[in-house]
């Protein structure tokens, strides 16, 4: 990383919680967990990382986790339906709490309007920050999501759409009925159009992907690295924002999906146990101290 983004980062968690994450920022590749096993008292060592939102090496470690996860859940949910990446955003807000409440709130409705819970059987969606060139900030969410053939509607589906005056100037769209017509683009346009009556906001992108892979390194990439800003009050910004937010939302099926996977739980390698506690988190340099004179067990 750039020494200038580093102190940048490092002077935004100065103030970020009265700097209670700072420590752990800076120690990041030094910083391990020590267990110790409540039957038989021998301890261990497990790298954690700072675990930050805002640590570029924190967050490739996660990605490619989450990754490797969802992966596995969309291969085995793949007969389900097609696969496509949808992008949803709101007007550039003042600030991103502001935004991200928008996005999220409308998102929450989008998935219970009928035309689209009837063809979209789950997915995954994360959200993009960026800072405008007007200096406000532009949020998005990326969602990858398994569904039918977006297409003619039943006339139930968009009995209660508002027509915006745009598409009656543009495509000719003067009432509901017109959107009972097969064309190219109708699912588009749809959505666009409850997307607008949702949210006041009309940009809406769905394109088919071919490659589970492919989409699905789409979407991740945007937990792969941080955002960029040039300003420390930018950081604190998106820190507060994000810190009681899931990085990585499931929805429907892919939600659901159960592979029978077990998390992972550090075993004992002297008697077996899996019974664990807490004792602290510790700098390399500090291990031997805390670990009993059996020495490190990295497992």
């Amino acid at each position: 990383m750039q020494h200038g983004l580093k102190d940048i980062i490092e002077s935004a968690l100065i103030v970020f919680k009265d700097g209670a994450y700072l420590w752990k920022y800076q120690n990041c590749s030094d910083l391990f967990a020590v267990l110790e096993c409540a039957d038989c008292g021998k301890r261990k060592a497990i790298f954690t990382g700072c675990g930050l939102r805002i640590c570029p090496e924190c967050s490739k470690r996660r990605a490619k986790k989450l990754y490797k996860k969802y992966l596995r859940i969309f291969k085995a949910l793949s007969s389900l339906g097609v696969l496509s990446l949808l992008t949803l955003t709101v007007r550039n807000s003042p600030t991103i709490e502001e935004g991200l409440i928008k996005l999220m709130e409308g998102w929450r409705k989008l998935k219970r309007r009928k035309y689209f819970l009837k063809r979209v059987k789950g997915g995954i969606l994360v959200v993009e920050v960026k800072l405008g060139k007007d200096g406000r900030w532009n949020l998005h969410a990326h969602l990858l999501i398994i569904h039918r053939y977006f297409g003619v509607p039943n006339p139930d589906e968009i009995k209660s759409l508002v027509i915006p005056e745009r598409l009656k100037k543009t495509k000719g769209i003067k009432s509901n009925s017109d959107l009972l017509k097969p064309h190219k683009g109708l699912g588009q346009v749809i959505l666009s159009i409850l997307w607008e009556n949702i949210t006041g906001d009309y940009v809406v992108d769905i394109r088919k992907v071919r490659s589970i892979k492919k989409g699905l390194g789409y979407v991740v990439k945007y937990l792969l690295k941080p955002p960029k800003f040039e300003s420390p009050e930018h950081y604190v910004e998106w820190l507060e924002a994000f810190w009681k937010q899931p990085l990585l939302i499931p929805f429907g099926c892919v939600r659901n999906y159960g592979d029978g996977e077990e998390s992972y739980h550090p075993i004992c390698l002297l008697c077996g146990s899996s019974n664990f506690t807490f004792v602290c988190i510790c700098l390399r340099v500090d291990l031997d101290y805390w670990l009993k004179p059996e020495g490190v067990d990295y497992g």
